[in-house]
């Protein structure tokens, strides 16, 4: 007999929507840093291409309206979520505040190097 958490799991792995979104690069992201179960080993499944976390250490707005809320101690914008399959890219040296990803978007995809759809058309 299968537990509800194993049931659960196996659902999600034969999802309809599993695998069907290309590439994701979430910066700054509101998520919890959570285990190899929670919510980004879920975006995992759903994400066929790569599955990218920009950070910044120095984004202490998002840091402490968290822990002020308490909705969780440790956030994905500002460390690494350290889950298989989920790219941890460091962009400290660019962001000092949350106000600053709009402004280094750009520079945050050239560091995360996606082909372009352009690119890929033309070959």
């Amino acid at each position: 007999q299968k537990s509800d958490e194993e049931e659960e799991e196996e659902e999600e792995w034969d999802s309809p929507v599993a695998g069907l979104v290309g590439d994701v690069v979430l910066m700054g992201c509101p998520v919890p840093v959570d285990g190899p179960n929670g919510d980004w080993a879920r975006a995992r499944r759903v994400v066929a291409g790569r599955l990218v976390n920009a950070y910044s250490t120095k984004d202490w707005t998002l840091g402490v309206l968290y822990r002020t809320q308490r909705w969780a101690t440790t956030v994905s914008g500002i460390r690494p979520v350290e889950v298989a399959g989920v790219e941890d890219l460091d962009a400290t040296h660019l962001i000092k505040s949350h106000a600053d990803y709009p402004h280094f978007t750009g520079r945050i995809l050239d560091l995360v190097d996606l082909a372009d759809d352009r690119s890929r058309a033309g070959s």
